[in-house]
């Protein structure tokens, strides 16, 4: 993938800030990877078993610290072992500090028509490590009952629980 941004009119200073987007300028970059898909049959039909995509983004026009002009490793990663289970994963590995930077791994397991429950592991080096699920219950096609929760470990506290009733 080739991605070229020119130059804004308005610099991020002039922007308010509400997200990441508003702080981007320039960008001229190339992101190099390897996407492989693993396909096996269910109910004799193709169906996709592993999602794999690893690929860095090398910075043409680098003006940054880093003078190799490669950003970090990243891998994303969706594995799909049968219907009702799935687990998707991402992955940032810092190259120049060779540590991994940020993880996540979430897990679902889904019976669509009754109920679904999801868990999700974060970790943010030197941020956050944080552990959150959900279960869902559909008693019919009106209603969801659901009820999360989310535990911070860095600082050994529950960060949010609660639930919700839905029509």
């Amino acid at each position: 993938n080739y991605t070229f941004v020119p130059e804004p009119s308005l610099t991020p200073d002039q922007i308010p800030q509400f997200d990441a987007v508003d702080a981007l300028g320039e960008q001229h970059n190339v992101k190099l990877g390897v996407r492989n898909t693993y396909q096996t049959k269910r109910d004799d039909r193709p169906a996709t078993l592993l999602n794999l995509d690893t690929y860095t983004w090398y910075r043409l026009d680098d003006e940054g610290d880093n003078e190799k002009g490669v950003d970090d490793l990243y891998a994303t990663v969706e594995f799909m072992p049968t219907k009702p289970v799935r687990i998707d994963a991402d992955v940032r590995y810092d190259l120049d500090e060779s540590e991994l930077d940020r993880f996540n791994i979430r897990l679902r397991l889904a019976r669509r028509t009754w109920w679904e429950t999801a868990t999700e592991y974060r970790f943010r080096r030197d941020e956050s490590s944080l552990l959150a699920a959900n279960f869902t219950v559909f008693p019919n096609r009106n209603w969801d009952l659901n009820t999360f929760a989310r535990y911070e470990f860095e600082d050994s506290r529950a960060e949010e629980v609660g639930g919700y009733v839905q029509r």
